[in-house]
């Protein structure tokens, strides 16, 4: 919260100071500043689905390494190990094509912000 108050009041203060010098300067900042915040709620807001799944998918990851590591007895004494490598791999990579899609975007959306 203080961040973006910090951000406000030197923001404000510029195109104070730039409108009280220059009228079309000062004019031409707001107009860029409130199309770069535009742009910015429009590009978090496609990138935040994205944040949501990565976090749904590694929470998912999480409960297949644990059942995993807990069964780990089980599997080798009854011979499921074909079984829970396909079902490690599924889970790999099922969060793979997620986290890599929201990586991708987080680094789009910081790029051209």
């Amino acid at each position: 919260m203080r961040d973006i108050t910090r951000l406000l009041l030197s923001v404000s203060t510029v195109i104070v100071v730039l409108y009280q010098k220059n009228t079309i300067l000062g004019v031409l900042f707001l107009g860029r500043v409130i199309v770069f915040a535009f742009i910015a709620v429009i590009l978090n807001h496609k990138r935040e689905p994205w944040v949501t799944k990565t976090a749904e998918v590694n929470s998912k990851l999480g409960g297949v390494y644990a059942d995993t590591i807990v069964n780990h007895y089980n599997i080798s004494v009854f011979g499921s190990l074909a079984k829970e490598y396909q079902k490690m791999k599924d889970a790999i990579t099922h969060w793979y094509g997620i986290a890599h899609t929201s990586v991708l975007l987080s680094t789009g959306v910081y790029a051209i912000l």
